[in-house]
């Protein structure tokens, strides 16, 4: 999918982070907490990722998260993936607001539903809306496919997005 295709298919989720902003926002019965890169909630020892920073997928083998992603989308804590999380979300469910259910628990349910019901279980969706935030953040240039896909990985195994349902690697680009 290139570039126009994906500003055409995640437009309104696009507008609302226009809006927004990319940080991650925890509502509560107080106020609003903005979480920006490399913020942490508690510890910061427990909540910074490991350089470099990999984690064991469900079905065998890792998934390393490059250093040039980790730049580019300032990824240094674990908050830092929630906030990717919130976007990726935002994009894929078409998500405008209202603002009150802008939260990581209404987020990341409706991402669950979506990949439940409408995806291939393989996690393209997240790289599809990861590649957005590259357009998003005025990046022109792609990184390689399974830099993303790894990324992907990583969000999936932190946060259970999808159940992955077979090895991405038996899908070859052309079946995507």
């Amino acid at each position: 999918m290139n570039r126009k295709e994906r500003q055409k298919k995640f437009k309104i989720g696009i507008e609302y982070l226009q809006q927004t902003g990319l940080n991650l926002i925890v509502q509560t019965s107080v106020s609003k907490l903005v979480f920006k890169p490399g913020s942490i909630i508690e510890n910061k020892e427990e909540e910074t990722l490991s350089l470099p920073y990999t984690v064991k997928k469900h079905l065998g083998g890792i998934y390393n998260l490059s250093e040039t992603l980790r730049k580019r989308y300032q990824v240094s804590t674990e908050v830092d993936l929630q906030r990717l999380v919130r976007i990726c979300a935002i994009l894929i469910t078409d998500f405008n607001g209202p603002d009150s259910d802008d939260t990581p628990k209404i987020l990341f349910k409706s991402l669950r539903t979506f990949m439940r019901e409408k995806s291939n279980h393989t996690g393209w969706e997240i790289v599809i809306a990861l590649q957005t935030l590259d357009n998003i953040l005025g990046f022109r240039k792609q990184r390689k496919f399974t830099e993303y896909y790894n990324l992907a990985g990583i969000l999936n195994t932190h946060f259970n997005i999808w159940k992955e349902l077979e090895a991405f690697s038996t899908f070859t680009i052309d079946d995507l």
